[in-house]
């Protein structure tokens, strides 16, 4: 197994992954670990930890977004979906075709120390993290994209949050 380890404020998410999927061809499939999760890594590849579910009317109002961030963005940002999906099927239909890696359905307890980790109180939630740094970003990755697509990368790149509380309190 490989471990990755993210810095979360004062706390520390441990993720032992033996194996990430991909959804291919409608089957979820085991691929090698990234690059840019390994403990050597180089790269500036930002990861976000997607948590979402097919039920959900906002996660699926978001996911399409989402896709088309990552297909405009591949090289310097992925994203891992953490499902909340009742069952493998629901987590194969809501990602395939959007280009996310996926925590494997079955690594529940995983995906369950990861939301509670991270605080996460509702979907969907997008969690901006720098696995060479090994720390959180912004826990603002879904409004960030929402109400500053344009600079929201840049500004993760730079440690910085992705969006300011003018851009967040702004209704029009």
């Amino acid at each position: 197994q490989r471990r990755v380890t993210w810095g979360i404020g004062p706390r520390v998410a441990k993720m032992s992954l033996s194996s990430i999927t991909r959804v291919q061809n409608d089957a979820l499939v085991d691929v090698e670990l990234p690059e840019f999760l390994q403990p050597s890594s180089t790269s500036n590849k930002l990861v976000a930890l997607y948590f979402s579910a097919i039920w959900c009317p906002p996660c699926r109002n978001f996911s399409p977004v989402l896709a088309s961030f990552l297909k405009e963005h591949e090289d310097d940002f992925a994203v891992i979906y953490v499902s909340c999906d009742n069952n493998e099927d629901e987590m194969k239909e809501n990602v395939a075709g959007k280009g996310y890696l996926c925590i494997p359905f079955d690594e529940w307890q995983l995906r369950q120390k990861l939301s509670s980790d991270l605080s996460v109180s509702m979907i969907p939630s997008l969690i901006i993290m720098d696995p060479r740094s090994g720390q959180v970003v912004s826990t603002w990755g879904k409004s960030s994209i929402l109400k500053n697509r344009d600079h929201c990368l840049q500004e993760w790149q730079r440690g910085q949050s992705g969006i300011s509380w003018l851009q967040l309190m702004k209704f029009w």
